[in-house]
């Protein structure tokens, strides 16, 4: 006796698929806007993919760390915070001390680069509150502060394939 094959969705109502378009309005792309189009804390800059043009705003690690001041500033960036723990020198020279004490040297060619990714792991690690060792950082934006032109800041969250970035200018030219 053969076994009956199992059809799913054979009793369900076809899908009104024009409906289901037609619901959801038409999401520009933000690589094509202008990034006041989108950013709510004033500092974003168009970036070249879809997955960069991301506000502080829209993070809920970056938020919640604006947050705890008593008057939380626009952008991360104007957390006091920010400098202290991401752009100082001095606390980039002792993360990556620790850094190398724990996984080896920063495999980067320069100093600069370095500190660069030291600084990129400390953000992360300041508002997230955990970082692990494979923690890498891909290409993004931001332009103006101390650790050269056109660097990024891509953080990724680790929990499954959620990419976050953030896009603010504090990497001097």
């Amino acid at each position: 006796m053969a076994l009956p094959i199992v059809q799913p969705y054979a009793y369900d109502p076809p899908s009104d698929t024009e409906l289901e378009f037609s619901q959801e309005p038409e999401r520009v792309r933000r690589q094509l806007q202008d990034a006041s189009a989108w950013c709510t804390c004033g500092n974003c800059h168009t970036m070249p993919t879809e997955a960069e043009n991301v506000c502080c705003q829209e993070i809920p690690q970056v938020v919640r760390r604006i947050n705890q001041m008593p008057t939380p500033p626009a952008c991360i960036t104007s957390h006091p915070g920010f400098q202290v723990n991401c752009l100082n020198i001095y606390a980039l020279q002792n993360m990556n001390n620790i850094y190398r004490a724990d996984y080896g040297p920063v495999r980067r060619r320069t100093e600069e680069e370095r500190f660069r990714f030291v600084a990129y792991r400390s953000i992360v690690s300041w508002c997230w509150d955990y970082l692990v060792q494979e923690f890498e950082w891909s290409s993004h934006h931001v332009q103006s502060s101390g650790f050269g032109r056109s660097s990024q800041i891509l953080m990724e969250t680790m929990l499954g394939s959620g990419r976050l970035t953030m896009c603010h200018p504090w990497i001097k030219p």
